[in-house]
Order: C-alpha cells, then structure tokens, then sequence
C-alpha cells in the first residue's frame, strides 16, 4: 500500500489556488494551479510552475483567458507541451435564470517558456477537463459525456458518447491501460428524491474506441475523491 512519505506546500500566497495537474517534461517538474480570489470568483488565472527536483519551484507562466481561467490541464508530447484551460462566465437568459457558459482553450510551447496565443480547443461547453495522447492521438473525455480526439491536440473531433441517457456526468478521466483497450473513468451525479448520489463508472472500447460500453458502477461515495492518481519519475502524484 502506498505511503505518503513528504508533504511539501509549493504555493502558499494568499490566494485561492486549486485545480492543479502535473507532469515530467524535457528533465523538469511542471506544475500547473488555478488562482482566483475564491473558489467560484470570476478572477482566476491560471499559473505554471517548474521544478528540477520537486522542492524548488519558479514561476514561469500565467495563462489569461477573457473571463475566469480555471480547471487548467497539462499534456506533454516529445516536443511540445500544451496547456489546456477552461474559461468561465455566466449569461442571463430571457427567463432570469443565469447558465454557466465554457469554453476550451489550449496554449502550446515548444520549452515551457514561449507560449502560443489562446485558441479555442472546440465548441462552446464543451470542458476538457483531461486530456490524454495514445499512439500519437490525443483523447479527452470531456466533462458532458462525450469522448473527443485530435490528431494535434489543437483541432477536436467527436468520437463516442460515454455516459447513458439519465445520467449526469461529471470530471471524467482517462487511461490507455494497454494498446488495444481504451478505459474511461468518470462520476454520475443520478438525483433520486431530491438527494444527489454519487457513483463512479468505467467505460472501456478498442479501437477506434465507438462506441464505450458502460460498466457497472465501481463504486459509490458521498464525496468528491481526487482527480487522479498516477506516478512521476521519483514520485506519485494524486490531484484532488
């Protein structure tokens, strides 16, 4: 059973930081957080870190997006690496009602430090909220349901419906277990007299991955877990 071993805060400033991802690229530890004054403000930007050795970090870059910048997400090639960030903000609709608009977009560089102009991943609400690359594709099984793919990780197709009529996804993840199965992971939010409960599905398809056959549910928490789990070189991160 795995131990947490060291506990080491990197930023500690006052703000509200959270919806951090992680990744190994190019001999170095990048960190990537969302900043903002609370944990639903409209001020959030979203901030990378590096590291040689995990103890150590500098501030490299700080992504803007036109409104709230949050649920940041990293994906590193050989060459490059890409940033993907989910922009936020409300609209009134005729009936009073205010509705959460979202859109993707994704920054790319070449070393970390040189970043592309913000592009917009795919269509609007569409939240990529992970993005994983398998043989050379990127995948992400976006936060409504819907399992996406790129043969860049700039321009995004649709591929395959994950969840079932009824359900209500919610953060989804992703993982190639091996070359010929595609598993997703992710939460359904189904309301039963009133109260929300939580259950935990997995997904699974072979190439070319359409459709997802949806399992039984894994299992049911009263709680929202961390995002992921995997292991660095000389670490293992969990996001929550």
């Amino acid at each position: 059973m795995a131990q947490i071993l060291t506990h080491q805060t990197v930023v500690r400033d006052g703000w509200h930081n959270m919806c951090t991802d992680l990744c190994y690229w190019k001999d170095m530890f990048w960190l990537i957080h969302a900043r903002a004054s609370a944990h639903t403000s409209a001020d959030g930007v979203v901030v990378l870190n590096r590291s040689a050795d995990l103890r150590r970090w500098d501030e490299v870059a700080v992504f803007r997006t036109p409104n709230n910048g949050r649920d940041a997400a990293l994906v590193a090639t050989d060459d490059e690496l890409f940033v993907y960030v989910i922009d936020s903000h409300f609209e009134l609709e005729a009936s009073g009602r205010e509705r959460q608009i979202a859109d993707t977009y994704v920054f790319v560089s070449d070393d970390g430090y040189r970043w592309s102009e913000p592009a917009k991943a795919y269509d609007r609400n569409y939240w990529l909220w992970r993005v994983r690359v398998h043989d050379g594709i990127f995948y992400s099984p976006e936060k409504g349901g819907e399992l996406l793919s790129s043969p860049d990780g700039r321009e995004w197709t649709f591929v395959s419906r994950i969840a079932d009529a009824g359900m209500s996804p919610q953060e989804r993840q992703g993982r190639a277990p091996h070359d010929a199965e595609l598993q997703r992971g992710g939460r359904h939010l189904p309301t039963r007299r009133g109260a929300v409960v939580r259950l935990t599905h997995q997904a699974g398809a072979r190439p070319p991955f359409a459709p997802l056959h949806l399992e039984a549910p894994l299992h049911r928490v009263g709680f929202r877990g961390p995002r992921e789990a995997h292991p660095l070189p000389g670490a293992v991160r969990v996001g929550g």
